[in-house]
C-alpha cells in the first residue's frame, strides 16, 4: 500500500495539463518536504513520465 502524502495527491489531481510549470514546482516541493519517502519518489517519477508523454 502506497503512503503518498494526501496533499501531494490532491494538488496533483487538481493540476490541468496546461499548468505543467506549476506541476513541476509542486512535485519538487513535495520531494523537499519528505525526501526519504520512497513511495512519494515513485509517484513523482510516474507523474514526470506521464507529463513527458503529454508534452
Amino acid at each position: 500500500m502506497s503512503v503518498v502524502p494526501i496533499a501531494y495527491q490532491r494538488e496533483r489531481d487538481a493540476i490541468a495539463p496546461k499548468d505543467l510549470d506549476q506541476a513541476i514546482i509542486s512535485s519538487n516541493k513535495a520531494l523537499r518536504i519528505d525526501p526519504h519517502q520512497r513511495s512519494l519518489w515513485m509517484e513523482v517519477e510516474r507523474d514526470f513520465r506521464r507529463w513527458e508523454q503529454i508534452f
